[in-house]
């Protein structure tokens, strides 16, 4: 779990002494901005590794008095905070990347000369192929749609990040500003999980029969320009590599959601995957899981403590 946003300074006294009783020589305690819960004001106390302090080891939350909190309602809020800041946190680079991937610049272009290719060929396709090329045509009309959404999103994620790379022991994370957090973290999922199940539904329908028809001789020698073909074939091609990666990230999250939660989801086939990542509860599991981690490998009172 990533601390920039949540260790944000060394302890002062009253919070390591908080800690002390369950801190290792080799930790070193810092604490959080403060934190609004319910009208009244928190910290975060954790520690870290005196030799690498990017990752949280322990953590508790304690009063502004540093008295340390056991309510279960308060801890498990707690810990649904921490989850947010390490989500931006581990995210950043990934949100910068997205702010600058409109839908237009990636697939107008590759959607114009798909177009002209189904007007060449219109009348040398079979029916099934036509309707090939009209759901691929849907599908640029779909990832534009989704791509844009993502990221103007993204700009307001990182306007979030500033914020967050700004705080000091002073601030106060309001009530607001974590449901803010909240809010961004799940509509963020929600489009990153469409556009990936819209790449992986395109692989399932239609890819390879548009990489047939350009690859079949009785239409190429009908096509005015083979920069159109090319263009449409090297899309197809890095929707691919894409899919794969989505798809091995996807089998590793199965397993880990296995764990975390406690359920079987059987076995992993790509026709489930999509159906999940289509269905917005989905944009919660990141949420949930990471939840579930910090209350079993970071909180002191954990009897499957870590650290």
């Amino acid at each position: 779990m990533a601390t920039q946003f949540i260790a944000i300074q060394e302890a002062t006294r009253i919070f390591s002494k908080a800690m002390q009783p369950y801190k290792k020589w080799l930790e070193k305690v810092h604490i959080s901005s403060l934190i609004e819960i319910d009208e009244k004001l928190y910290r975060s106390v954790c520690t870290l590794s005196r030799f690498n302090r990017k990752y949280l080891r322990k953590v508790v939350l304690c009063t502004e008095q540093g008295e340390i909190v056991k309510s279960q309602e308060l801890v498990q809020r707690h810990f649904e905070i921490l989850t947010y800041l390490h989500y931006f946190k581990v995210f950043s680079n990934d949100i910068a990347f997205d702010a600058t991937q409109y839908g237009e610049e990636k697939f107008g272009a590759v959607k114009r000369s798909l177009n002209k290719l189904y007007h060449e060929l219109f009348s040398k396709l079979s029916k099934s192929e036509q309707t090939a090329i009209t759901e691929h045509l849907t599908y640029y009309d779909e990832m534009i749609y989704w791509l844009d959404e993502l990221a103007e999103l993204s700009k307001e994620c990182l306007k979030l990040i500033e914020q967050l790379k700004q705080l000091t022991a002073d601030d106060t994370l309001t009530a607001d500003f974590i449901d803010y957090m909240h809010r961004m973290m799940i509509k963020r999922e929600k489009i990153r999980n469409n556009v990936e199940a819209v790449i992986l539904e395109n692989g399932l329908k239609v890819r390879r029969s548009i990489k047939a028809i350009l690859h079949d001789d009785k239409y190429t020698k009908h096509i005015s320009n083979n920069d159109d073909k090319t263009r449409v074939l090297v899309e197809t091609d890095n929707a691919q590599n894409i899919e794969y990666k989505v798809i091995q990230n996807g089998k590793k999250d199965w397993k880990v959601i296995e764990k975390w939660l406690e359920i079987d989801k059987g076995k992993f086939t790509v026709e489930k995957y999509v159906s999940d990542l289509f269905d917005s509860e989905h944009a919660k599991i990141f949420f949930l899981v990471n939840t579930k981690l910090i209350a079993t490998e970071h909180w002191v009172y954990s009897q499957k403590l870590k650290y």
